[in-house]
């Protein structure tokens, strides 16, 4: 199974918590990207069998970058199982 790991951060904690899942999963045997989301220009969900969308709470709201790649590649995100951290 390939996993993508998708993540926006302010101050680095969510990057941190991302990496930490990312590790956790690849020693369970699998195939992990992780990727911040402001990198994600041209990415092709196709290539995943499951993505985590990871991100924080700031002033009310998610980091714009985390909004825009969930908008943009919101039919993609729509095939796959996905999970909200």
């Amino acid at each position: 199974m390939y996993l993508l790991i998708a993540y926006a951060t302010t101050d680095g904690q969510t990057r941190k918590i991302a990496r930490f899942a990312a590790d956790r999963l690849t020693a369970q045997g699998l195939s992990v990207e992780l990727l911040n989301v402001e990198d994600a220009g041209g990415l092709d969900l196709t290539r995943f069998d499951a993505a985590i969308l990871a991100g924080s709470l700031h002033v009310g709201g998610y980091q714009k970058a985390l909004s825009r790649f969930v908008s943009d590649q919101r039919t993609g995100l729509a095939l796959l199982p996905t999970l909200f951290l």
